[in-house]
């Protein structure tokens, strides 16, 4: 999945972008005010970044390997 302002996501899987997009949508339904859903999409966004980022390693650890 692709996204210019989370270009990560193309690193999850598609069930895993589904669920940070998912996520996104239950914080903006929660957050009581702008400031608070924008301060929880920046804690998402960077919790999911690491995800995304470990995805990309173990990806091309596994085609490293394959010979």
């Amino acid at each position: 999945m692709q996204s210019s302002t989370f270009p990560w996501m193309s690193h999850l899987a598609d069930e895993q972008a589904y669920e940070f997009l998912d996520e996104v949508i239950r914080c903006a339904k929660i957050a009581g005010t702008h400031t608070d859903f924008l301060r929880v999409l920046d804690e998402r966004a960077a919790a999911w970044a690491v995800t995304a980022e470990a995805m990309s390693v173990v990806r091309q650890a596994s085609n490293d390997l394959d010979p």
